[in-house]
């Protein structure tokens, strides 16, 4: 079952500049090896990096967008939710995407099968970002937002 969430109408456009912009852009995590064999675990960084002042940084590719959108014509809002496929050519723990005037109820990335909880933080007027409890990538990434 889907519920839907409200979402302002500049969505569609940003969903589309970000679809038309290039590739979406993450932060590689860096992790020292740890003296043991254990596995390599990123964590979210103590600071969010800056947002992008012009241009989406490299890192993540857009592969589809799918959408779905509940349109009121007497409101000036309307709810939906994206997956965006991901290709990101090294792990990141943050991504920002185009975003402008949304409002996100709920975000998760999944990567290796696996799903995991992103963080939507606001980057200035043009931009979002989503912040992962721990590094995801390198390879396909799907994010969900609603």
């Amino acid at each position: 079952m889907r519920t839907s969430n409200r979402l302002p109408l500049p969505f569609l456009s940003a969903l589309l500049v970000a679809a038309c912009g290039g590739g979406s852009a993450g932060t590689p995590a860096s992790v020292p090896a740890p003296a043991t064999a254990l596995p390599e675990v990123a964590t979210v960084p103590a600071a969010t990096p800056a947002a992008p002042t012009l241009r989406l940084p490299a890192g993540a590719r857009p592969m589809r967008y799918s959408v779905a959108l509940t349109l009121t014509p007497t409101e000036d809002t309307f709810s939906g939710t994206v997956d965006i496929e991901l290709e990101l050519a090294a792990a990141t723990s943050f991504l920002w995407l185009n975003g402008i005037d949304l409002t996100v109820s709920e975000a998760t990335i999944t990567s290796g099968g696996q799903p995991a909880p992103a963080r939507a933080v606001a980057g200035g007027e043009n931009f979002l970002g989503f912040a992962f409890e721990q590094a995801v990538g390198p390879g396909a990434a799907t994010l969900h937002v609603s």
